[in-house]
C-alpha cells in the first residue's frame, strides 16, 4: 500500500511542532501555575537544595506533554484555533489534576478552581506576548496564521522573542521566592535615582527604537524588496532587541541588590558568632579572648555601617535626618543613646 505523502507530512508537522513550540510553550503554563498556587513554596526556604526534586519532573512534563500532542494534532487537522485553545487548557487543567492526585483530598475544589484562574492568566499574558509582535510580522512576510503554522522553521523562530518574555517572567517569579531580597523590584528601582534614571532610559530607548521600527518596516514597508528569509531576520532581531535589553538590565538589577543581601547576611552571621564566643569566654573569665573577639565585633559593625551608610546614598530619597535626634528617619535614631 503506498504511503500518503500528505499524511506524513502532517505527522512530520505535529511531530516538530510539538517538541519545538508546544512543549516549552506547555512547561511555561505549568510552571506559572503551579507557582502562583504555592506548591512551590518550599523555595523560600533557605535550606532548599535545588529547584526541583525528582517527583517534581513528571508533574510538569506529563501535563505540558499530552497537551503539547493533543493541541498539534487538532491544529495539524483543520481544527478552528479558537477550539485548540480551549482544549489545550482543559488538557492541561486534567493533566494537572491527574498527577496531583487531588480529588479525594479536602479542599480539591478550591485548589482546582486556583489551577483554572491561573491557567487562564497564563494565556492571557500568552495573547499579549503574541500582539506585540506577530501582527507586525504577519504584516511584513504578507502571511496569515495558517501559512505560518505550515512552516515550521518560522513557527519555531517566531516563537522565540514569546519564548524569551515567558522565561523571564518565570525567572522573576523564582528569583522572587529564592532570593534573599524580597523587596519589590519597583521599589528597589524607586529607590535610586541612578536606576531610576536607567530604567525610564531603557524604557524610553525600547519604545522610541520600536515606534521608529514598526514605522520603517510595516508603514513604509523598506523591507519589502529583501528575500523572505531576509525579512523574518530583521524582524525577529527588532523583536528581540528590546526584549533582551530590559532582560539584561532588570538581572543586574536583582544581582545587584541580592549580592549585598548575601553579604549583609554573612557579616551579620559573624557578629551573632562572636557575640556567642564573647559569652562563653565571659563565663570562663578569659578576658584577654574577649577583648580580642570584642576587636572582631568592631570591625564587623564597622563593615555594616559602612554598608549602610553607602546604602543610605544610593536611594537619594531626598530625606533629610537631624543628627540631634529630632529629625525623619526609618528605623533606630542616631542618638547615641538609643543604642
Amino acid at each position: 500500500m503506498p504511503v500518503d505523502l500528505i499524511q506524513m507530512e502532517t505527522v512530520y508537522k505535529i511531530i516538530i511542532n510539538t517538541f519545538l513550540v508546544s512543549i516549552p510553550e506547555e512547561i511555561y503554563f505549568v510552571l506559572f501555575t503551579y507557582i502562583m498556587i504555592g506548591e512551590f513554596d518550599r523555595w523560600t526556604d533557605e535550606d532548599c537544595p535545588r529547584l526541583f526534586e525528582p517527583w517534581d519532573y513528571p508533574r510538569i512534563f506529563v501535563p505540558a506533554a499530552v497537551a503539547a500532542f493533543i493541541s498539534n494534532l487538532l491544529r495539524y487537522t483543520g481544527a478552528d484555533l479558537g477550539f485548540v485553545s480551549s482544549a489545550t487548557i482543559l488538557v492541561l487543567f486534567a493533566g494537572i489534576a491527574v498527577v496531583w492526585d487531588i480529588f479525594n483530598r479536602p479542599g480539591a475544589v478550591k485548589w482546582m478552581g486556583k489551577v483554572l484562574a491561573y491557567l487562564l492568566v497564563a494565556f492571557m499574558l500568552l495573547a499579549f506576548c503574541e500582539l506585540l509582535y506577530v501582527p507586525m510580522f504577519l504584516s511584513v512576510m504578507g502571511m496569515t496564521v495558517a501559512e505560518l503554522n505550515d512552516h515550521i522553521l518560522f513557527n519555531f523562530l517566531l516563537s522565540l522573542p514569546e519564548r524569551v518574555m515567558q522565561c523571564a517572567l518565570l525567572a522573576y517569579l523564582i528569583a522572587r521566592k529564592r532570593s534573599l531580597l524580597k523587596a519589590h523590584l519597583l521599589k528597589m528601582v524607586f529607590e535610586s535615582k541612578l536606576l531610576t534614571a536607567l530604567t525610564l532610559g531603557n524604557l524610553l530607548t525600547n519604545v522610541g527604537f520600536m515606534v521608529f521600527m514598526t514605522r520603517v518596516v510595516v508603514h513604509e514597508k523598506t523591507l519589502a524588496a529583501f528575500p523572505a528569509e531576509l525579512r523574518f531576520a530583521a524582524i525577529l532581531v527588532i523583536c528581540l532587541f528590546p526584549l533582551v535589553n530590559l532582560a539584561a538590565l532588570l538581572g543586574c538589577t536583582y544581582f545587584v541588590y541580592n549580592r549585598g543581601a548575601e553579604q549583609k547576611k554573612e557579616v551579620a552571621g559573624n557578629v551573632r558568632e562572636i557575640i556567642t564566643q564573647v559569652e562563653t569566654l565571659s563565663e570562663n573569665g578569659n578576658q584577654a579572648k574577649v577583648i580580642w573577639k570584642l576587636m572582631g565585633l568592631y570591625t564587623n559593625l564597622e563593615r555594616v555601617a559602612q554598608d549602610l551608610y553607602y546604602e543610605e546614598n544610593r536611594k537619594k530619597k531626598g530625606e533629610r535626618f537631624d543628627k540631634r535626634g529630632g529629625g525623619h528617619a526609618r528605623g533606630p535614631s542616631a542618638n547615641n543613646n538609643d543604642l
